[in-house]
């Protein structure tokens, strides 16, 4: 029994290869996927004759790189054999997008948000209708679409697909699984954004070799919250994420209300209504707002760069607050890069000071450990391109690649 599991284990890792390969690389040829995943010429040929089969993968001819000679047959994910949703919630807006098996992005429609809609029922009812007409204007079958993935910046639990807790529902739970469940067969996955920008960031780090098993990578969202990811490579070079509270970490006891609740978390200095509160001293005991307007930002932004000294002091103690909790983080987890994203970096020169002096500050940079600081303008992009790799990778790993084979009879 042992040898039949431990055999049929083996199949689906292979099958995996060879989809990973093509995930990770483009159009291969038969002799190029055995070359990049190490297995047999032979288990290749089985391999892809099944996917072939199977209708997962499909034949190209590509023409030699000389320009002469019989075109190349390689090898390609078929386009229509499945179909996924990406489903990304901001403060700002609500934006599907439709991909097809091959991770091409077939449509896309965005949708402007009312912050002053907090009941999350009604909410989830918007949801499900634009869900729905957006994937009907496709001509494309409900069962035809196997995972939807939903990512925003909130708490949230990803073994219940629920979303915990978010600056403008507040404790208002949504379950996205149970939401979807009733009109849609597909896999419903909910994420925190910030670990997709994480993983984009880790994985090119991985390809292009600079990274060892253990090594993590941090990147921190500065806008209207504050949010973490941490992405570590673990001993097979897979890329593993986290999401830690780290905007809702104490930062000082008794200090200025939060939305969340508590009282002196790092957002109530380093989100953009605790620099808003601080600006224009307004009471810490205030539930703050639930959204702050850019433009709002800037305007504060310009004030402090004209030397009006209360809005000055504010973004530097929102910079302090940062590097100090920063500081912490590392002297936990160990040293590490960090990548700073988020409409906040318009605003770095003015948290740069308190920021950089709180590293500087702290004992890993002291022992000569300071951490390599980069930062990323179009983080949209990133984690979107990786949700749609990791979601169509994971697709291919627990679906595909374990289906049984059956050989269609001629």
């Amino acid at each position: 029994m042992q040898t039949a599991i431990t055999t049929e284990g083996l199949r689906h890792n292979n099958r995996a290869m060879v989809l990973n390969s093509l995930r990770e690389f483009g159009p291969l040829s038969h002799t190029v996927i055995a070359e990049k995943t190490g297995l047999a010429s032979g288990t290749v040929s089985v391999i892809t004759g099944e996917f072939l089969e199977e209708g997962v993968l499909e034949k190209v001819e590509q023409a030699p790189a000389s320009g002469r000679g019989r075109p190349r047959i390689s090898f390609i994910p078929c386009a229509e054999f499945a179909y996924f949703v990406m489903l990304r919630i901001s403060a700002e807006r609500i934006e599907y997008s439709l991909l097809d098996y091959r991770n091409t992005l077939k449509d896309r429609q965005v949708f402007g948000r009312d912050n002053t809609q907090t009941d999350a029922i009604l909410f989830g009812h918007m949801i499900k209708k634009q869900l729905a007409d957006f994937v009907a204007r496709s001509a494309i079958k409900k069962n035809q679409i196997k995972v939807i993935s939903v990512t925003t910046k909130g708490e949230v639990d990803t073994q219940e697909q629920s979303l915990l807790w978010s600056p403008v529902f507040g404790n208002q739970k949504i379950n996205f699984r149970k939401l979807l469940s009733d009109d849609w067969t597909a896999e419903v996955k909910l994420h925190n954004e910030i670990c997709f920008v994480a993983h984009n960031v880790m994985k090119r780090a991985v390809q292009n070799g600079s990274v060892s098993a253990g090594d993590r990578h941090a990147v921190v969202w500065l806008s209207d919250n504050i949010g973490l990811g941490v992405a570590r490579v673990n001993q097979h070079k897979e890329i593993e994420l986290s999401a830690p509270s780290f905007g809702h970490m104490p930062h000082i006891a008794q200090g200025p209300l939060c939305r969340c609740g508590a009282n002196g978390c790092l957002e109530t200095y380093a989100g953009f209504y605790g620099i808003l509160r601080t600006a224009f001293e307004a009471p810490t005991d205030v539930i703050p707002a639930n959204f702050i307007p850019l433009d709002q930002m800037h305007k504060l932004a310009q004030s402090a760069r004209s030397g009006d000294r209360m809005t000055e002091f504010a973004f530097r103690q929102a910079g302090t607050a940062l590097g100090l909790s920063l500081s912490r983080l590392f002297n936990v987890l160990g040293p590490m890069p960090l990548t700073i994203v988020g409409a906040g970096l318009q605003f770095y020169d003015l948290l740069k000071h308190g920021l950089e002096k709180q590293l500087q500050d702290s004992f890993l940079v002291r022992m000569g450990q300071a951490p390599n600081v980069s930062f990323e303008p179009n983080e949209d992009r990133l984690a979107f391109d990786s949700n749609s790799f990791v979601t169509l990778r994971e697709y291919d790993k627990t679906e595909v690649a374990t289906r049984k084979f059956k050989r269609s009879k001629k």
